[in-house]
């Protein structure tokens, strides 16, 4: 987390109550959501042992959905994911690129076949209403855009996101800032912050509707 959230929650007013976390690992944000307002929260994150790590840290916060899957613009598309060394914080089913050389103390140690959902999918077999999560966080490790994709209609429903971007291709294939830009403008986002890791490639941007600023 690049960007102070009450910092974005006071410079842009944001209402929201509910988050949609995708890639959640263990739920380091938790606190920061439920400081800045946030009464309900999806939690989403494809690693096993991490998922277990996740539910054990947020069960204690009200209103928490907390989701094992590997989130895709596809359904049932089987992936290889690769597991890092560094927590899992850095697993992706995209491989490394310029990543290796920026952090050449992180490696992929392992690989879980697992097969990819949308969230529309999930959304819609649980009876979800995105309308009751209208902040949204995704950091995917280059696959954030197949995670919007993937998400379909359920993003005009959405007011705010927060989105891990890149500005060099960390993973093989990702795509860059100005892609995901062109893309949430289609749903009428303009990017308001971007924060980079000094110069690693990767950063943090916010995105709020066109119609809230």
């Amino acid at each position: 987390m690049l960007i102070d959230f009450k910092f974005l929650f006071d410079k842009y007013r944001v209402k929201s109550k509910g988050v949609l976390h995708i890639g959640a690992n263990t739920g380091q944000e938790a606190i920061h959501y439920k400081n800045n307002g946030i009464e309900r929260c999806i939690w989403i994150e494809a690693i096993p042992e991490v998922f277990n790590q996740l539910v054990e840290h947020v069960e204690k916060y009200e209103n928490t959905i907390c989701i094992n899957a590997c989130i895709g613009d596809e359904d049932g598309k089987e992936v290889e994911f690769k597991v890092s060394s560094n927590e899992g914080q850095s697993s992706s089913f995209l491989e490394l690129g310029t990543h290796a050389i920026v952090h050449p103390d992180v490696r992929y140690v392992r690989v879980i076949k697992m097969f990819t959902k949308r969230v529309s999918t999930i959304f819609s077999e649980m009876g979800l209403d995105m309308r009751d999560y209208t902040f949204l966080n995704i950091d995917l490790q280059g696959a954030e855009m197949y995670a919007l994709r993937g998400m379909g209609a359920l993003l005009r429903h959405v007011d705010y996101a927060y989105l891990e971007v890149n500005n060099d291709y960390l993973y093989q294939g990702c795509p860059l800032i100005r892609e995901i830009d062109d893309f949430m403008d289609i749903f009428e986002f303009t990017r308001v912050e971007v924060h980079w890791a000094g110069n690693t490639g990767w950063g943090d941007a916010f995105y709020v509707k066109k119609n809230l600023l």
